[in-house]
């Protein structure tokens, strides 16, 4: 879809908004369409930020209507559907640690018509199908956002081992193939995995954040969060965390409202197994990802032993500054794809003001998108190979990407191929490699942070997976990703010429404004 098609969707969607309440359900099936354009770019900051993995990542921004210029978080997804669905709306009763109770009350039989409430034979169920247990509240403007400047450095150092081990064990291990990485959305999801959990469980999922202090977890995830976010005239990108549970489990309300007030995670209950519930859990992943995941978002399903679904999406477009690449320079070329295979692919032409970097076995340079964001691009040098990169280079890889080294001022002449590449994987192997297992031992998982039962009724960690699209053209580049974990029950001056013809597989990390790494990708094949 073009970009003035997606404006025109938006602005037709905000349209319909004004003076109307529906339910849940009603909001979900809208068109699932956002915008994304903009110009301008800010300064790195020299910052340790949040690593990402290989081959091309990106945060959305946007801008260009008044709509985008209001608040920051005005304009959140989350927001328009806290907006609709206060109908369906109930929040669990009680203090720290309480059950969360079901509806008693004589409305009960009210809110189950709202709801829809059926059995597949048509029958009523008596029960509501689903409600948002827990809303998240956005700040309306900048004026209610953290101190952005006192992001602990010492914390984000910490996180390093994090990324490192988050680039290399998800942007190898299968030669040839295109792989993809958001390490944001895989942060983000162990955090709140971290208040989630209990005992050994939770302290193996602090030890690989690097991190002992929950209470520093959750300031500075906040804080990281509003950090990346942005939607105005220059850029947006947009952050999406929810938890969805089963229909009568007893959760903590304490927990609920950190996940609110620290990770801007709503959470909803309702019935696992049932189509209704499917539909409105991929419905929402479709809307934090503006669309473009939607094959991996249908295989999102729950069955009648899914205790949880815990989701951290993201969505991000930026245009280049300057228009860096114009179409009519850009020309078929031969690529030399990770499978030994000679491809034609179409090459894009840059030629101007950059900085350029040079290390034993690669370079690297970085082009400016709009917001302030930065793409970087790694080229091995001939007889480097990626993995190579990833095993040996990966500090110096993290140091360039987070803005921390300046480079070299040069006229850059960048051959760049276009592409589009997609990948879904496996986390768990990740997870486990960073020291996190407890929680997906039947036997050991501690989930009594989150549920309040004893840990032998609780649940275990059955999935964990990462899906996510990479797109580079002429007008920017743009990123979709999301992380999903199902719970399951137990039982300057330029000084030179510099030349990178990227015909030979690449890494590519896109960094926002502040200088924090957020996307990375692994290009073998730009045609995938």
């Amino acid at each position: 879809m073009k970009i003035e098609e997606y404006k025109q969707v938006y602005d037709k969607m905000v349209m319909s908004q004004e003076g109307d309440e529906r339910i849940l359900r009603e909001l979900l099936e809208e068109r699932d369409a956002v915008p994304h354009r903009g110009r301008g770019r800010g300064k790195l900051a020299v910052a340790a930020g949040l690593a990402v993995a290989a081959a091309v990542a990106i945060f959305f921004a946007a801008g260009g209507s008044s709509l985008w210029r209001q608040g920051p978080f005005g304009n959140h997804p989350g927001t328009e559907m806290a907006r609709r669905d206060r109908k369906a709306t109930q929040k669990p009763d009680g203090d720290d640690g309480e059950k969360q109770k079901k509806p008693e009350d004589g409305n009960q039989e009210e809110e189950r018509k709202n709801a829809g409430g059926k059995e597949e034979d048509g029958r009523d169920s008596g029960e509501p199908k689903e409600f948002q247990a827990q809303p998240v509240s956005y700040p309306s403007d900048r004026d209610e956002m953290e101190d952005l400047s006192d992001i602990k450095e010492g914390y984000l150092k910490n996180l390093l081992p994090f990324y490192q081990k988050a680039f290399q064990k998800m942007l190898t291990g299968k030669k040839g193939d295109n792989q993809v990485c958001s390490p944001v959305n895989l942060y983000f999801t162990m955090a709140m995995l971290s208040e989630m959990t209990a005992g050994e469980s939770r302290a193996q999922i602090m030890k690989a954040l690097g991190q002992t202090d929950g209470e520093e977890v959750r300031e500075q995830s906040k804080k990281i969060w509003q950090w990346l976010y942005s939607d105005d005239e220059y850029s947006r990108c947009i952050l999406g965390n929810s938890l969805w549970t089963r229909q009568g489990d007893p959760l903590k309300k304490s927990t609920l409202q950190t996940l609110s007030d620290y990770y801007y995670a709503s959470t909803y209950q309702g019935e696992m197994g049932s189509k209704s519930y499917d539909q409105i859990i991929q419905k929402w992943l479709n809307k934090m990802t503006g669309g473009n995941l939607k094959d991996s978002v249908g295989k999102v399903e729950t069955t009648g032993n899914t205790s949880l679904v815990l989701l951290s999406a993201a969505d991000f477009y930026g245009t280049w500054v300057n228009d860096a690449f114009d179409r009519r320079n850009t020309e078929k070329g031969i690529f030399h794809a990770g499978s030994g295979r000679k491809v034609t692919s179409d090459f894009m032409h840059h030629i101007g003001e950059d900085v350029f970097y040079e290390e034993k076995r690669f370079t690297a340079t970085s082009l400016g998108l709009s917001g302030g964001q930065s793409m970087y691009i790694f080229l091995p040098r001939k007889g480097s190979s990626l993995e190579e990169l990833l095993e040996k280079d990966i500090n110096q890889i993290l140091h360039i990407s987070t803005g921390a080294e300046e480079g070299q001022a040069c006229i850059m002449n960048l051959k760049l191929p276009k592409f589009k590449i997609k990948g879904e994987r496996d986390l768990a192997p990740t997870m486990k490699s960073m020291g996190v297992t407890e929680i997906f031992d039947q036997g050991n998982a501690d989930f009594t942070g989150l549920l309040d039962v004893e840990k032998e009724n609780g649940c275990y960690v059955g999935k964990a997976s990462q899906a996510m699209q990479i797109s580079v053209d002429e007008e920017g580049c743009s990123v979709s990703a999301y992380c999903e974990v199902v719970g399951k029950d137990k039982g300057a001056a330029v000084v030179r010429k510099k030349n990178m013809n990227c015909d030979r597989p690449f890494l590519v990390v896109i960094s926002d404004r502040n200088g924090m790494p957020v996307f990375a990708g692994a290009v073998n094949q730009p045609n995938s």
